[in-house]
């Protein structure tokens, strides 16, 4: 006679939940592998507490939409033991144990939740129906140990930087802030008698997938986000460099560490992309897509770090040098997230849907407007609500900050940019010179000069203290809408669109 796991806990004890949140909030590179185990349990748990007659149909109609209909559908009339007995399918399961394969990290990880959570009713269905074949091939485990241990050494680096304010910054922050003063030293003045250079980055061949796109700090890397729920990495100066798996050290007779290539794909968002922002030190990139998630990547294993989930589409990322960034979307909320942590620092909340995020270079504030036709400016330690910039009259599609801190330039689809004084909220001036959306504005490093390009394939540029808000210049492109403008370092303005 078949031996039967004992159940007599309530329908909120059998653990099922808890295990299932778990491995949803898990991250994705166990994810997968994880949510193998969901199925049998489900199955076996089910079993039981037909057998028990405990709120079986409850169970099966709270969880049965995670499966495959048809899987489960052949289940749905059995009523007592004796139905599972007579059915063959059931019977197999009971009888011969369900094979899966999984990773020896993920089923350590899966081991140690179910002890410290004390669920031994699914550990005694794992060790009866299930059997888990853990991957140890020599191979496997250097690769899971190279990636591992380089996930892991990141994230205990930024937990003791948090830990510890009053360390000293990182190597890779010190690096970039060398290059950055490298380029200061080329810096150009730029005025109105002197304007800036201009460098062009037309994307061909789109096909009209291109939605979104920026350019590294120190322009040397672009990042494209497309419809199809891709981003590409492009080298603009020396290649990018991507560190090697273990197993391709071992094979490499050179012994280096790092691979070398001009473009990078990064696969994980499951709907159009939508904003991009690469972080001050360079090595990390964060997007936001329509699938409701954004997604933290490394730019040196060019590989997904985390994911940090909301329940409606995100359009607008941003971030700051402290490794934090915020996001805006459909759900009429701005929020800040820490890196190290998946649920929001702060919360704060517009009329509409929240369209463009920015922060304040000195990090203490966060800017956001909306379709509400509003900016909001907010003080980041207090939570509390310090300006409101009212004079557009369309939905807000972009803004920029001028590096002193005292001016703020916006854009709309109402064709126009406003520069306001941040200290007063008032408008100092408005300029009209496109003729359709405006994507972008982008101060240059002394403030003097303002650029900003749209849907209509131009670049305009302003001076910042002109009373007349006459643009000084117009730049056509052919056929190619201008999705984003910024000023590198060295005061040069690069430009980048896809060609129609």
């Amino acid at each position: 006679m078949e031996k039967q796991t004992v159940y007599t806990d309530s329908l909120e004890n059998h653990g099922y939940e808890k295990l299932k949140a778990w491995i949803e909030d898990s991250l994705d590179q166990f994810k997968q592998e994880l949510m193998q185990i969901l199925y049998p349990i489900f199955i076996h748990i089910y079993f039981d507490l037909i057998i028990q007659k405990k709120n079986y149909e409850l169970f099966f109609r709270k969880y049965r939409g995670d499966f495959s209909k048809a899987e489960i559908e052949m289940f749905s009339s059995l009523s007592d033991a004796q139905h599972i007995k007579e059915n063959s399918q059931a019977t197999a399961y009971r009888t011969e144990k369900y094979t899966i394969s999984m990773g020896k990290y993920a089923f350590n990880l899966l081991l140690n939740f179910l002890e410290e959570n004390e669920l031994n009713y699914i550990l005694k269905l794992i060790n009866q129906y299930i059997d888990i074949k853990v991957e140890c091939e020599e191979s496997i485990l250097k690769d899971e140990k190279y990636k591992y241990d380089h996930l892991e050494t990141f994230v205990s680096q930024l937990r003791k930087k948090r830990e510890n304010k009053n360390s000293g910054y990182s190597g890779s922050y010190v690096s970039a802030e060398i290059e950055k003063l490298k380029d200061i030293t080329k810096r150009i003045t730029c005025n109105a008698k002197n304007l800036p250079s201009i460098c062009c980055y037309t994307v061909f061949n789109t096909y009209e997938e291109l939605t979104c796109s920026e350019i590294s700090p120190d322009s040397r890397i672009l990042a494209l986000g497309f419809k199809n729920s891709t981003i590409e990495v492009h080298a603009l100066d020396q290649p990018l460099r991507k560190l090697k798996k273990s197993s391709e050290l071992e094979k490499s007779e050179m012994k280096e560490t790092y691979e070398e290539s001009a473009l990078e794909r990064l696969v994980g968002h499951q709907g159009p992309v939508f904003s991009l922002r690469f972080f001050q030190t360079g090595k990390f990139l964060v997007s936001s897509s329509h699938d409701c998630t954004v997604r933290l990547w490394s730019l040196e294993l060019f590989s997904l770090i985390s994911i940090y989930k909301s329940g409606f589409p995100i359009w607008c990322v941003d971030v700051t040098k402290d490794f934090y960034f915020a996001m805006g979307g459909a759900d009429r909320v701005a929020s800040i997230y820490s890196i190290m942590n998946n649920k929001p620092e702060r919360i704060f909340t517009a009329l509409s849907d929240v369209t463009v995020v920015k922060f304040h270079p000195n990090s203490n504030y966060l800017f956001f407007g909306s379709s509400d036709t509003y900016v909001r400016m907010v003080d980041i330690h207090s939570a509390k609500l310090v300006r409101v910039f009212n004079g557009h009259t369309d939905t807000i599609t972009c803004i920029d900050i001028s590096h002193c801190g005292q001016l703020l330039a916006t854009g709309s689809k109402d064709r126009s940019v406003i520069l306001w004084d941040i200290n007063s909220s008032k408008i100092l001036s408005t300029f009209r010179a496109h003729t359709s959306c405006v994507y972008s504005v982008s101060f240059c490093w002394f403030g003097s000069i303002l650029a900003s390009c749209g849907a209509d394939c131009t670049v305009q540029l302003y001076d910042t203290s002109d009373p007349k808000a006459q643009s000084l210049t117009t730049f056509y492109t052919k056929s190619t809408p201008l999705h984003c403008c910024k000023f590198g370092y060295r005061n040069i303005l690069s430009v980048i669109g896809p060609y129609q």
